[in-house]
């Protein structure tokens, strides 16, 4: 991805240790001239420093589950028919 893609508290597909994770943007800093990224990696909760954002592969999207208060009636389309459920 390009630096100008990437946003702080971002979650985002990475390349860690040879395997595609998902991974946090904890701070943009410098260090030194260049820009690095202190992240987290979420399945393992490990601090990880990205020197270049080509580790990025692209943002994770996630999917909200379904609030179950909200969620009308549970359908069985027709089998309460066959089971009398």
């Amino acid at each position: 991805m390009q630096a100008k893609n990437l946003v702080e508290g971002g979650y985002y597909l990475a390349k860690v240790s040879g395997k595609i994770t998902t991974v946090r943007i904890t701070r943009v800093r410098l260090r030194g001239d260049r820009v690095v990224y202190d992240v987290i990696n979420v399945p393992t909760g490990r601090k990880i420093t990205f020197r270049s954002p080509q580790r990025f592969l692209r943002v994770r999207v996630t999917v909200m589950a379904r609030d179950p208060q909200k969620a009308g009636p549970r359908t069985y389309h027709g089998l309460e028919r066959l089971f009398s459920l």
